[in-house]
């Protein structure tokens, strides 16, 4: 969805030497994300990341995200919530609305968009540009744990591509989402991909249908909406958002989302009742979300 309004800065700023990349993570791979390509039909390269190597390299761990990257190819900003302002595109009335995230959840992409314009005027002198020593304290250490769930995520991606969402491919992906629960990439991977292969006839808008409906079996122990009321700030009734989305959660399966709390004799997304089949209709309400981590990186024309 911001890929327009990553465009649109992108073409206030290059001439001052400012490049954009965009990165979607998606291990569907290039033909899942052409279609946003293609209609946003931006100027700055625009990749695929099918193997979450953002995750492994720069510690990404949600999206939207972005990295600034001077002109020596040192990270000035490590990742963090990025959004661009919205822009004015027709609907398919031909009434003009604004498109993107920005403004959503709280996060000011306005503010965001004249930090990036401080940087290309500024350069090293900006006031958002950040010392080596503060780029490293935001920057989170590559635990074990985190290591171990990298390796999860990649063989339940494998397995998955072979067999489906078999029991072998839930237990991995268990485990990478046990390992490192802050992983929402890893997290939404799963349930995009697991909703397109329950959904009769999927469209562009079911692979962001990331939580199960009133009843429906679901085999993961959370889901996107009850991930996104953990990130918010506490709330009287954040509990029972929580308990909404895990119907089909055991205790002992929704304690396991706790680092190193997984209970070796459960399996925590095996579902209590059978799988629905491929062919399961699905009614939910098509939740907006983005595909795509935003890298700037600044060349050697700064001022």
């Amino acid at each position: 969805m911001d890929l327009p309004g990553w465009q649109a800065l992108r073409s206030e700023l290059h001439d001052q030497g400012v490049e954009f990349v965009t990165v979607g993570l998606e291990m569907g791979g290039a033909e899942v994300l052409r279609p946003f390509i293609e209609d946003a039909a931006p100027e700055h390269p625009s990749l695929i990341d099918r193997a979450h190597r953002m995750d492994a390299l720069f510690g990404v761990t949600n999206i939207p995200s972005g990295i600034w990257i001077d002109e020596r190819g040192t990270i000035v900003r490590p990742h963090e919530t990025a959004v661009p302002p919205p822009v004015m595109r027709p609907d398919e009335n031909g009434d003009l609305k604004p498109w993107g995230m920005g403004g959503r959840y709280g996060f000011d992409a306005d503010h965001y968009a004249d930090m990036v314009r401080d940087w290309a005027s500024k350069g090293a002198d900006s006031e958002y540009v950040l010392t080596p020593r503060d780029v490293i304290a935001r920057s989170h250490p590559q635990t074990r744990e985190i290591s171990e769930a990298a390796a999860h995520f990649e063989l339940a991606q494998h397995v998955w591509r072979q067999e489906g969402f078999s029991e072998r491919a839930l237990a991995h992906f268990a485990r990478a989402h046990t390992l490192q629960p802050d992983n929402i990439t890893y997290k939404r991977q799963a349930y995009s991909q697991y909703r397109v292969s329950v959904t009769d006839v999927p469209d562009d808008r079911t692979r962001f249908m990331q939580s199960p409906g009133e009843g429906e079996p679901w085999p993961f122990v959370s889901d996107f909406s009850a991930d996104m009321a953990a990130l918010r700030p506490p709330r009287s009734s954040s509990a029972r958002t929580a308990s909404r989305y895990r119907p089909t959660a055991t205790p002992d399966q929704i304690s396991s989302t706790i680092p190193n709390g997984h209970a070796p004799d459960q399996k925590p997304y095996t579902l209590e009742s059978t799988q629905p089949s491929a062919n399961a209709r699905t009614k939910l309400r098509p939740r907006d979300s983005s595909a795509y981590m935003t890298i700037m990186n600044e060349t050697a024309q700064t001022p």
